[in-house]
């Protein structure tokens, strides 16, 4: 019976708090590290890889400009091409945001060529710019930065010591 009592005084005392808080804090950042790395993992290695994808000749067949109430206008466009007498539509600008894309893709217009970048292992997957974006390479910094951040603070945690008076 005493060591029942022992164990929920020791998990409400202030070092069992503190070392709580920070662990789910340190996982929380953990968690979140991970899947901005993770994700813009995927994107920059997509966008390594369009790099060396073919190219084919392609049209517009829809174009509207976006305007954010802060930012750059952003172009939503869908393009359609054909790979081995195959026709795909995509709509894919680049591996990352599509305001980082608005400046190089100025000169689209609706019905336009375009020209299109195909992944030649499954050409339903395609670019119209293709290239590693600044925008992912941020993303795996705050990844990286997030993790590290949970890891210190896993560690701080693991180490508090309830002060004695």
């Amino acid at each position: 019976m005493h060591e029942k009592a022992a164990i929920s005084v020791s998990l409400l005392s202030p070092k069992a708090n503190k070392r709580t808080v920070g662990l789910v804090g340190s996982a929380l950042l953990l968690l979140l590290g991970g899947v901005f790395a993770f994700c813009s993992l995927s994107s920059l290695r997509n966008g390594a890889n369009s790099v060396h994808w073919p190219q084919v000749k392609g049209q517009v067949i829809s174009l509207q400009w976006h305007s954010p109430s802060d930012g750059p206008d952003f172009p939503s466009v869908r393009y359609r091409y054909t790979i081995g007498g195959e026709q795909f539509e995509g709509e894919n600008l680049c591996f990352g945001a599509a305001s980082e894309a608005s400046c190089k893709l100025s000169n689209l217009a609706a019905n336009g060529p375009v020209t299109v970048f195909v992944n030649p292992a499954n050409p339903r997957e395609s670019v119209l710019l293709p290239g590693m974006s600044g925008v992912a390479k941020g993303f795996l910094g705050a990844g990286a930065l997030l993790a590290t951040l949970g890891a210190v603070v896993a560690v701080a945690a693991l180490r508090c010591q309830e002060t004695r008076g």
